[in-house]
C-alpha cells in the first residue's frame, strides 16, 4: 500500500499535467513504429465505422463494439502501460465518428435543420448511448487507477498485460450483452412531430401561416383558468423564458418566487419523497418522451434524463423553429427563429394538456390525472386548488397563455 501511495505521491501531477503529455510523447518518440501501428489501426476502426451505414442497426452496434475491443487488445499488447494514453484518443475517436454513422440514418430529416455543432452533439451523443460507448470510457478510467496499482506489486511486462488483457475482456462482455438485451432507442424528430400532430385540438402548422389564426380560440373560459392550475404546479416558469430545460436560472427563480402554499399545505411524508425522488422535468420534456423513445426505453433513468430530456427536446424545438421560420422569408427569418419558440411553448402546453392530463373537462378529472403524474395526493392537489383560485396567481398565468396564443409569429 505505501508503494501504491508513494506512486501517487509522487506521479500525480504529471498524470494531470504538461509532464504527463510529454511523458507519452516520449513514448512516442522512443518508439515511433509502434506508435504508427496503432495509428494505423485507429484508422482502420474509422474507416470501418464509415462503412457501416447500410447494415442493421443492432449488427452494426455489435459489431463495432466486437472491433473497438479488437483495438483496444492490440493498444494492451503493443502499449503495455501507455495503454490509457491510446485508449482516450480510441474514445474520442469513437464519439466523433460514431455520430457520422448516425447522421447517416435515412430517418433524418427535420434533424437537418440544426445547425452544424447541434448536428454533431446530437448524433454523436445518441450514438454513443445507444452502443453504451460509456462503458469503454469508464474502463479508461479505471486502467488508469488499476496500472499504477498492478506496477506497485512489481509484476513484469507479461503479467501486467494479462492483468489487463482479462479486464478489458470483461468489459467486452458487459458492452456486448449489455446491447443485445437493450431496450434504448430513440425515434427522428420527423416522427415525433408526425405523431404531435396527430391531436386534432392543436397541430403544429409548418407551411405559411393560416390568415384565420384557427388555432388562437381554441380554449373555454373553465379551461384556461385549469391550465393556470397546472402551470403554477407543473412549471411556474415555463413562459419566463425560451428554454425548454430545468436551468440555474429557473431553480433561482423558483426558489426566490414565494408559494401561495407556503405554510397552508404540509405533504405527507409519503407525497414529499414520491414528488421529489421522481426528479423535474418541464412541460415540454414530459411531452416529447411520449413520443420520442421506443417502447421500453423509459425504464433507463439516466440515459432518459440525460439525453431524451437534456439533448432531444431542446434540439427538437429548435429544430421546428429553424424550418418554420423560413415560411417567414429573409429578411424575418432570423428573428422569426428566437419568437417562434414562445407560441411553441403555448402549443406544446395545449398538447400537454390534451394528451398527457387526456383533455380534463371539469377540476375533479384534471386533478385525478395530475396526481397519477406527480403521485401526490388527490387530497393535496385540491387543498392547493382551493388557495389557488382566489389568488392574483390565476389571472397573470391565464394572461400568459393568452399572450402566448396571439404571437405575431406562430405555428397556425
Amino acid at each position: 500500500m505505501q508503494k501504491i501511495l508513494r506512486y501517487y505521491g509522487h506521479n500525480r501531477y504529471d498524470a494531470l499535467s504538461l509532464k504527463g503529455v510529454e511523458k507519452m510523447f516520449d513514448y512516442i518518440r522512443k518508439d515511433p513504429e509502434q506508435f504508427i501501428t496503432i495509428f494505423t489501426v485507429l484508422s482502420a476502426l474509422l474507416l470501418n465505422l464509415l462503412g457501416f451505414s447500410d447494415e442493421d442497426v443492432r449488427k452494426k452496434k455489435l459489431r463495432i463494439i466486437l472491433l473497438s475491443y479488437t483495438i483496444i487488445f492490440m493498444l494492451v499488447l503493443s502499449a503495455g502501460e501507455n495503454v490509457t494514453f491510446f485508449m482516450f484518443l480510441l474514445n474520442v475517436s469513437l464519439f466523433l465518428f460514431g455520430g457520422l454513422i448516425y447522421s447517416a440514418n435515412m430517418d433524418q430529416d427535420l434533424e437537418k435543420e440544426l445547425n452544424l455543432l447541434q448536428f454533431f452533439i446530437y448524433n454523436s451523443s445518441a450514438w454513443f448511448l445507444l452502443v453504451q460507448n460509456y462503458v469503454i470510457l469508464i474502463e479508461t478510467i479505471v486502467l488508469f487507477i488499476l496500472i499504477p496499482i498492478v506496477r506497485a506489486f512489481n509484476f513484469n511486462s507479461f503479467m501486467t498485460k494479462v492483468i489487463l488483457s482479462v479486464f478489458s475482456l470483461i468489459a467486452c462482455f458487459i458492452q456486448y450483452f449489455s446491447v443485445i438485451k437493450d431496450y434504448f432507442d430513440l425515434k427522428s424528430f420527423s416522427v415525433v412531430l408526425k405523431e404531435l400532430n396527430k391531436n386534432r385540438e392543436v397541430t403544429l402548422n409548418m407551411e405559411h401561416p393560416k390568415p384565420d389564426n384557427s388555432n388562437l380560440n381554441i380554449l373555454k373560459n373553465n379551461q384556461k383558468k385549469l391550465l393556470s392550475f397546472v402551470l403554477y404546479c407543473e412549471d411556474k416558469n415555463f413562459f419566463e423564458s425560451k428554454s425548454n430545460t430545468i436551468s440555474f436560472v429557473d431553480l433561482k427563480m423558483k426558489w426566490e418566487k414565494p408559494s401561495i402554499f407556503k405554510d397552508k399545505i404540509t405533504l405527507d411524508i409519503e407525497s414529499k419523497k414520491r414528488k421529489y425522488f421522481r426528479g423535474y422535468s418541464t412541460i415540454e420534456q414530459q411531452l416529447i418522451r411520449q413520443f420520442s423513445m421506443a417502447p421500453y426505453s423509459y425504464r433507463y433513468t439516466i440515459r432518459r434524463k440525460l439525453f431524451n430530456d437534456w439533448v432531444y427536446t431542446p434540439l427538437f424545438c429548435k429544430a421546428i423553429c429553424n424550418r418554420k421560420s423560413r415560411v417567414y422569408g429573409k429578411k424575418k427569418k432570423r428573428i422569426a427563429r428566437k419568437e417562434l419558440m414562445w407560441n411553441l411553448k403555448y402549443i406544446f402546453l395545449i398538447q400537454y394538456f390534451t394528451i398527457i392530463l387526456k383533455t380534463p373537462s371539469n377540476l375533479k378529472e384534471l386533478i385525478e390525472e395530475m396526481s397519477k403524474q406527480s403521485r401526490v395526493s388527490v387530497e393535496v392537489y385540491e387543498k392547493m386548488y382551493t388557495i389557488f383560485k382566489d389568488s392574483d396567481e390565476v389571472n397573470y398565468y391565464i394572461e400568459q397563455i393568452e399572450e402566448n396564443a396571439s404571437r405575431k409569429f406562430n405555428f397556425y
